[in-house]
């Protein structure tokens, strides 16, 4: 269900992709992206445009962690929770010395190549998946990020195959297993309960369940 009261204060207003604004920036040497579960929060390292190691976009480092809770926001602050939801390697590349505050994001933001940092958020069109998204978004709300929430039709167009009621977490999988490896693809899915993809010879998709 949906969270009322003092916890709508921990909800921001997700910023849709305009594209080509929502590109990681030509210096920007990794971001960051979250996929919200039905039961937690996979993030991931990736590589940016401005790695000069030939690995562009290339994912460095995966995790997972618990949903974002309201009552740990109120007693610990955003940033706080930001930074024990990452791991140690990212937290000293987002937060001066590793220290999950506004001021030591400010400053890590002053030495790196881009002063933005952006981030990429997927959700499941659930309301509990997408009140965490919303979480994960005010925590970053006062950190020199940009902040972007993925929509379907950045993977797949209706015209494209996709069908009412696919997940984002669905698409975003079958359209990088078919950017990857190729089409035709099939991709399974083990999160809370299996699902899978059909993407045909032609790159689109060819049905699920």
């Amino acid at each position: 269900a949906a969270f009322v009261g003092e916890e709508n204060l921990y909800r921001e207003k997700l910023r849709p992709t305009t594209w080509p604004e929502a590109l990681p920036l030509e210096q920007e040497t990794h971001f960051l992206a979250l996929s919200v579960g039905n039961c937690n929060i996979s993030w991931g390292w990736y590589n940016g445009p401005g790695d000069t190691d030939g690995n562009k976009y290339n994912l460095c480092m995966a995790w997972s962690t618990p949903h974002i809770s309201a009552e740990s926001i109120k007693t610990r602050g955003a940033t706080s929770v930001l930074a024990s939801h990452i791991s140690t390697k990212v937290a000293e590349a987002l937060f001066d010395a590793g220290i999950g505050s506004k001021e030591a994001a400010e400053t890590a933001a002053t030495k790196r190549t881009s002063y933005l940092f952006t981030v990429y958020i997927i959700s499941s069109n659930l309301v509990q998946a997408e009140t965490q998204a919303e979480r994960a978004a005010y925590l970053m709300k006062e950190l020199p990020f940009r902040v972007f929430f993925l929509q379907p039709n950045d993977f797949y167009t209706m015209g494209q195959g996709r069908y009412p009621g696919m997940g984002l977490d669905g698409m975003a999988a079958a359209r990088g297993a078919s950017t990857l490896y190729g089409s035709p693809a099939l991709v399974l899915d083990g999160g809370t309960c299996g699902t899978y993809t059909a993407v045909d010879k032609n790159g689109h998709i060819d049905g699920g369940g």
